[in-house]
């Protein structure tokens, strides 16, 4: 098999995962055999003996004496549902720590030590290293580390109150606190004397909008005496000291457990959320984290990352600390006996289908019929109907392996191809709207078309593309650096069109709802900083080059932007020694 028939073959395949197609007519059988509920299924109970125990997190690291670490234990049912029994553990505290309940304090006495927190559980021993600092230090409250996520945590800064655009009252923020430095000046330096008093910080104006003592429009997010209160009224009457340039900052997050799979409705799973900062510590943030459900349906979230079980389904928990967001994939199950999933898999995405409907206790839907499945395969492999003969023929045909041989057909022929062209032309945007002369236009449909049919890999198309040079006449590739011409948009298509990421929120604030960042953007698009255009000797000709020269500012701090890997890290020196897009 060639190749390129392979990758037919490939697609071939991705379709019977679309269209819930059954290969072989042993799996034809597999399948009808599930129409009857518990024929020859083993039936898997709820309460089947556990597979294996997961502790979280891997370490306990406690610097100062005020510090405090959740502790999570999740054991695995040998039905693949999981359940939190950290509270069901017998531990074992000693060397200067503390155990209450799922939380680990040092003794306020105790010296530095390290060690190993063990526990027991039905038999089972469970060892968290730990290490911790003097039980009597305590960390000096940080603008950045301890302020703002309050700030966070309560809403303060959030679209709908002072993190929109023009702010709310005549005091604004920067959106889930993306700009520590502004808001620090905002708050302390914006309007002197009147936001905060260091003389008397209980009754300063933010302490009073904040309980509700003023007329507020957003309520009283905090209550008196709390700890988001004491916090606050502490750290002002220490001066609301700026941080110092060189204090430690959070540089990501991580949430715990991954994943998890709720036997019930009414269950429930607490997450915790770690944050690692400069100075290589990490801190136990999970009361400081803002928790939110894509599916309040499925899995709701509470204040302090507890996660409840609220109806069969799927949701994804998503955690935020500062500027960083990351989540864990819950799935609910309906708690109802399931009897099983008998079912071959004939390649990897069956594979991965049938771990979800396990996952999810679902059975595959039914085998679609002939004339379905007919009319799937045209549309989903040619985009087009098939004829009345060629209906005629399928139906009539009674061989086993007649999908079988229609697919491969289909994915051969030339319609196969001219769809996926334009598909791709559509991704790559082929189109006249976007300023390319008629003759441009043409030469760029053309390239794209004997890409595909030359059987032209995705990744291979993309290493032409993405650092094309030359005329857009005699190197058609550079047509896509006509769709748009600041290094933003560029950025933005390109991270659209190849990585599946859609990241234009974060140009003005971080991403609301993920992971993406100002540096990520920003960052991304200095790889098309550099791209350079001039006129061609044909009117209807563009020249794309690389000007050797030129960067993108940060607008927040203004320092020039390195760049940097969505998603990963920042752009080796030696690999921006030329074209920044050939390292892209």
């Amino acid at each position: 098999m060639s190749t390129f028939d392979a990758r037919r073959k490939c697609t071939a395949t991705l379709l019977a995962t679309i269209l819930g197609i059954c290969w072989s007519g042993a799996s034809v059988a597999a399948d009808a055999d599930l129409k009857k509920p518990g024929a020859n299924i083993p039936t898997v109970g709820l309460q089947s003996k556990p597979s294996g125990l997961q502790v979280f997190p891997p370490i306990i690291d406690l610097r100062f004496g005020t510090d405090s670490q959740r502790i999570g234990v999740q054991v695995v049912d040998a039905d693949g549902s999981t359940r939190d029994i950290t509270r069901s553990v017998s531990w074992k505290a000693d060397r200067g720590l503390v155990v209450e309940d799922d939380f680990v304090r040092i003794s306020p006495s105790a010296p530095s030590v390290s060690g190993v927190l063990r526990g027991e559980w039905n038999g089972e021993q469970i060892q968290i290293p730990f290490q911790s600092g003097a039980g009597d230090s305590q960390r000096e409250l940080s603008f950045r580390n301890d302020i703002l996520p309050v700030l966070t945590k309560t809403g303060c800064n959030s679209g709908k109150c002072h993190g929109s655009a023009s702010g709310k009252d005549g005091f604004r923020l920067s959106l889930y606190g993306f700009d520590p430095a502004g808001d620090y000046f905002r708050l302390t330096r914006e309007l002197s004397g009147r936001r905060i008093s260091l003389s008397n910080p209980e009754s300063c104006l933010l302490i009073n909008k904040a309980i509700g003592e003023v007329p507020h429009t957003g309520g009283n997010p905090i209550e008196v005496g709390d700890a988001n209160y004491l916090k606050i009224v502490k750290w002002i009457a220490d001066g609301a000291k700026a941080d110092v340039a060189d204090s430690a900052v959070p540089e990501g997050i991580e949430v715990f457990p991954k994943r998890a799979v709720l036997a019930q409705p009414g269950t429930s799973q607490q997450m915790i959320v770690m944050a690692r900062y400069s100075d290589g510590s990490t801190r136990d943030v999970t009361e400081q984290a803002v928790f939110i459900s894509n599916n309040d349906a499925a899995a709701t979230a509470g204040v302090e990352g507890s996660v409840h079980a609220a109806g069969p389904g799927t949701a994804f928990i998503l955690a935020r600390f500062d500027q960083y967001t990351s989540g864990t994939d819950i799935v609910v199950r309906s708690g109802e006996t399931y009897p099983g999933l008998d079912f071959k898999a004939n390649n990897y995405i069956d594979t991965l289908a049938a771990a979800r409907w396990s996952d999810l206790h679902i059975l595959p839907s039914d085998v679609a019929s002939d004339e379905v499945f007919l009319r799937r395969v045209y549309l989903d492999t040619i985009g087009l109907l098939p004829t009345p003969e060629q209906r005629t023929a399928f139906l009539q045909d009674t061989s086993p392996n007649k999908r079988d041989r229609l697919v491969d057909e289909l994915v051969s022929s030339k319609s196969f191809l001219d769809l996926w062209t334009m598909q791709l032309a559509e991704l790559l945007q082929v189109r006249r709207a976007n300023g390319l002369s008629e003759k441009g236009l043409s030469l760029y449909d053309d390239w794209l078309r004997d890409q595909v049919h030359s059987g032209v890999p995705v990744n291979e198309l993309v290493r032409q593309l993405i650092p094309a040079s030359g005329s857009t006449f005699e190197n058609p590739a550079t047509s896509y650096y006509q769709t748009e011409t600041t290094p933003q948009l560029l950025a933005e298509n390109i991270a659209q069109a190849f990585l599946g990421t859609r990241i234009q929120c974060a140009q003005c604030h971080n991403h609301p709802f993920d992971r993406w960042t100002m540096d990520d953007y920003y960052g991304f698009a200095a790889f098309v900083s550099q791209v350079g255009y001039k006129q061609g000797k044909d009117a209807r000709e563009i020249t794309v080059y690389d000007l050797g020269e030129g960067s993108l500012e940060h607008p927040v701090e203004g320092r020039v932007v390195r760049p940097k890997f969505l998603g990963g890290e920042l752009a080796a020196e030696e690999a921006l020694d030329g074209d920044y897009r050939t390292a892209l």
